[in-house]
């Protein structure tokens, strides 16, 4: 013990002496592990951390697959018909349950407010083994029409609307007009499951028990819309419920007579609720991780040549005695030293940037609520220091301890260059950090060019002035077609004579909003089986919606009052293409939707769904075919869309003063919620590229700094034998440069090799855009270049007889 504290002791004196060289290797460790640690907090939060439910690995997702939408839709959510199968005949279960959501108008408590519920089928708190902190769950009967008017409610409701009073059981709650018996409240911190690839709330405001319709239990082949997530009884794997359901399935699609393969697919609950995330987080990671390798690789330079510079010290300290067990213990104390210092500072950095990270994270990012520093956590920051203390400490202390006496005390030593094994050392060391980080910054070239090719990409309309609000009204008030009918129109007379809306229409989904409504269409005399005829997704709107969001027509016209006798449809160029291929002029033409034979008016260019996914097939019916209740209204303003909030609203409580209006935002908003992820990932990093990039212009130029140093002798000689400043400063890049292409090339072929993983991310690019890979080596070669070039400029400076009197 006395000897090691010897060593510490002697360790903070030579530290002090080189108080520069200790603050970067601290502060470079700590942002270094730091940074790490943070990412992984992430990852660990989202990915790696078991669900909150008691065993959660028994928690299934289930969704369908049918082998003639494969191309179409190769998933699907589940058929109700097809649940209510399943739950009868499937012994695979403990228990099986279904979701859906929606919106619900709150009224009687204050302003009217949208709520958000989750239908449930009534055993959905036995399948995740949770209970409400207050009342009970619900009961079978509570599935059935009469007896389904009971909600539980969240505990944030319960405390903004009945400041936390137990006695809010079996207090009335009028939604949508009707009224509902709360009969318990949520537990504070529960969060629903929230699959992919449709969603529900997390933290709903309220749960109602799932009634299903007659066409719901009816229809064997339709009504694929909703969540099913289900616990498997304990020595039942996904594999064995699998097969169980495709028995039951194959059975159902006998039934109907169809030629296609209905198929059940049981995934993880976890896995399906991450498997968006999962790939770009990982990435991420691989990108920190990448840039703390190399920051210890830039440290282990720093280091092997400070031991090198001290190479003199170990040989008189050897000749004094000293054994060389000595000096590696010497040196790995000085060593732990500074990494102690780093990975404290590290942690510290990891708890505050974690919060920082947190903040700026897409919200469309599950399970954000469990990302903290944990037990996990930390022993990974542990890990990361043994790791860090092995790949930056370890070598360079060896070196300094295998030193030998009689060579380094020999005259001349400190003046000639370094040992073959030295040299080989560091620039394999710069090969390595180099090639890392070129994978890097052709990864975040790919991110960048790809996102920039979504933000660029023409989505179909032209909106910047107008301002979009979602509304709902009570399917118990509007709860026939010609009620809908009357009020979109009193809605729309409304808003047409509000002050400063130059005009409005409604529309059943925005653009950007995803997929809804999918239909098949085709044409008279295709006897093709439903199945493989083209799908649409269906969208209503009223007149004027093509022009407020800049829409062009590319041929025919949109609706009028006139149509509204007869059945038409202004379809979309992708469409077009698929029912009439060969055709230029479509308008006029006839196809047949859900059982209706519809008149093409018009013909409109492509809009996307969604910002980085091709074009889908679209057909736009008039409001008054069968809009839904729930609906959105676009309104155009002249110039700040804000600037119309309030006329809007108020024309929306003039159509009803009980109607609540939610969702207010601008197609610059809505843009920029659809692709969050993606520039979430593009620009953490884009940053970590940038940090590569740095740290391996100062590890170039470390080592071509110190290898031109202790060749000062030598280039005194060849300029006294008459070398040009030009030829020393060809020896001085050539020496320096050949490391940097041999890890241009290592980069340029591990990027490659990671293509696969990266091919999902992006956006019509491919993982070897050559465009890419030229500017990264064109940039990583000047970058390299340049970091060469201030050694070689002072090295083709020298003065040859104050060279050779350096002896």
């Amino acid at each position: 013990m006395g000897m090691l504290w010897q060593d510490v002791r002697y360790g903070f004196r030579t530290l002090a002496r080189t108080p520069g060289y200790a603050v970067v290797i601290v502060l470079t460790l700590a942002l270094g592990i730091g940074a790490t640690t943070a990412i992984f907090s992430m990852v660990n939060g989202v990915l790696l951390r078991p669900l909150a439910y008691p065993e959660s690995d028994r928690l299934v997702y289930v969704h369908e697959f049918i082998s003639t939408l494969a191309d179409k839709l190769p998933v699907l959510p589940v058929s109700a018909r097809h649940f209510l199968e399943w739950r009868q005949r499937c012994s695979s279960f403990e228990n099986l349950s279904l979701l859906s959501s929606g919106p619900v108008n709150l009224t009687g408590k204050g302003e009217p407010e949208i709520l958000a519920v989750v239908r449930a089928s009534a055993n959905l708190f036995e399948t995740l083994r949770v209970r409400p902190a207050l009342g009970r769950t619900f009961t079978a009967e509570e599935e059935t029409e009469g007896g389904h008017r009971v909600v539980i409610i969240s505990d944030r409701l319960w405390r903004r609307k009945f400041h936390g009073t137990p006695s809010v059981l079996g207090t009335a709650l009028t939604l949508d007009r009707e009224v509902y018996t709360v009969i318990g409240v949520l537990p504070a911190g529960l969060r629903l499951p929230n699959p992919r690839p449709i969603t529900i709330p997390e933290q709903p405001d309220v749960l109602m028990p799932k009634v299903f319709t007659a066409s719901e239990r009816n229809d064997l082949m339709d009504n694929f819309e909703f969540h099913v997530i289900a616990r498997l009884k304990g020595g039942v794997t996904r594999e064995m419920a699998a097969a169980e359901l495709d028995v039951i399935g194959a059975q159902l699609v006998k039934i109907v007579g169809a030629q296609f393969e209905l198929r059940a697919i049981v995934k993880s609950l976890k896995e399906a609720m991450v498997q968006d995330s999962q790939r770009g987080l990982l990435v991420v990671l691989g990108a920190i991780g990448s840039v703390l390798l190399i920051a210890c690789v830039n440290l282990a330079i720093l280091h092997l040549v400070r031991a090198e510079g001290r190479r003199g010290e170990s040989a008189i300290r050897m000749a004094l005695g000293a054994n060389r067990l000595q000096l590696l213990r010497q040196g790995l104390t000085e060593m732990s030293l500074l990494i102690v210092l780093g990975a404290t500072l590290g942690v510290m950095v990891a708890w505050a940037g974690l919060g920082a990270l947190i903040r700026i994270t897409p919200a469309d990012i599950p399970r954000l609520d469990q990302v903290r520093m944990d037990g996990n956590v930390l022993g990974f920051a542990l890990l990361l220091i043994g790791v860090t203390t092995l790949l930056f400490g370890l070598l360079p202390a060896w070196r300094m301890a295998s030193s030998r006496t009689e060579q380094v005390l020999q005259p001349g030593e400190r003046t000639t260059t370094t040992t073959p094994m030295g040299l080989r050392l560091r620039n394999t060391l710069v090969t390595v950090e180099v090639s890392l980080g070129v994978v890097l910054l052709i990864t975040a070239g790919l991110l960048l060019r790809s996102f920039m090719r979504v933000m660029h990409a023409d989505k179909g309309f032209h909106a910047p002035a107008v301002l979009a609000m979602e509304v709902a009204p009570s399917p118990v008030t509007y709860g026939t077609k010609e009620q809908i009918r009357d009020f979109h129109e009193r809605l729309l007379t409304h808003l047409t004579s509000a002050p400063g809306i130059r005009s409005a229409a409604i529309v059943s989904r925005l653009p950007l909003r995803g997929q809804s409504w999918l239909s098949g269409v085709w044409v008279p005399g295709d006897v093709r089986p439903g199945f493989e005829r083209p799908m649409a997704n269906v969208r209503f709107i009223s007149a004027d919606y093509f022009q407020i969001m800049g829409i062009p027509l590319r041929a025919g016209r949109s609706f009028d009052d006139s149509d509204k006798s007869r059945k038409v449809a202004v379809i979309s160029e992708t469409l077009a293409s698929l029912l009439w291929p060969e055709q230029e002029v479509v308008v006029g033409r006839r196809f047949l939707r859900g059982g209706d034979e519809c008149e093409v008016i018009g013909v409109v260019k492509d809009v996307l769904t969604q910002a980085d996914q091709k074009p889908v097939p679209m057909v736009y019916h008039p409001y008054w075919d069968g809009a839904p209740a729930a609906t959105t209204v676009v309104a155009r303003a002249a110039e700040d869309p804000f600037s119309i909030a309030g006329p809007v609203r108020e024309a929306i409580r003039s159509t009803d003063a009980d109607l609540p209006v939610f969702r207010i935002c601008t197609m610059r908003e809505i843009l920029e919620m659809s692709v969050s992820q993606r520039q979430f990932l593009m620009l953490l990093t884009s940053t970590f590229a940038v940090c590569a990039l740095v740290l391996a212009a100062l590890g170039i130029y470390g080592v071509v700094s110190y290898s031109a140093t202790r060749r000062t002798r030598e280039m005194g000689i060849r300029m006294a034998f008459g070398a040009r400043p030009f030829d020393i400063y060809h020896i001085v890049l050539r020496r320096g440069m050949t490391p940097v292409v041999l890890g241009l090339l290592a980069g340029v072929g591990g990027a490659c090799a990671l293509g696969r993983l990266l091919r999902s991310l992006l956006y019509e690019i491919s993982p070897g855009d050559p465009l890419t890979l030229a500017a990264v080596v064109t940039t990583m070669s000047l970058v390299a270049v340049a970091a060469g070039y201030l050694p070689a400029r002072r090295a083709a400076r020298i003065d040859p007889m104050a060279a050779l009197r350096c002896e």
